[in-house]
């Protein structure tokens, strides 16, 4: 399991649900990006959600690729899926968060 205890920096997991970690990559554009993250809040629920854009990462950074991604971790810190995010379709990238999280089965709402 990812080691989210070893730096201040990493963010914390939510124990009782799913953690959706939300990496922009290493260039990116603050406002897309910040309305793909208000996009997610407003139709991904039930889910600890977590944005590393602009954040200091700790050695998180060792896990984490150039080009955006999210994360789906699992309350006990396992990785269950890893979706690329592609800055030109980011509402495409929701649509594909949303169908891996029903695959999963781990509590998505369609609200």
């Amino acid at each position: 399991p990812i080691q989210w205890g070893k730096s201040r920096a990493a963010p914390l997991l939510g124990l009782t649900q799913y953690t959706i970690v939300f990496w922009p990559g290493i260039s990116y554009s603050y406002l897309e990006w910040k309305k793909f993250i208000d996009d997610v809040k407003e139709n991904i629920s039930n889910f600890e959600l977590i944005d590393l854009g602009g954040k200091p990462l700790g050695m998180l950074r060792d896990f984490l690729t150039e080009k955006g991604m999210s994360i789906i971790v699992r309350p006990d810190g396992y990785v269950s899926d890893v979706i690329h995010l592609d800055s030109s379709s980011y509402h495409d990238s929701i649509s594909e968060i949303e169908s891996n999280l029903s695959k999963l089965n781990c509590g998505v709402n369609h609200e």
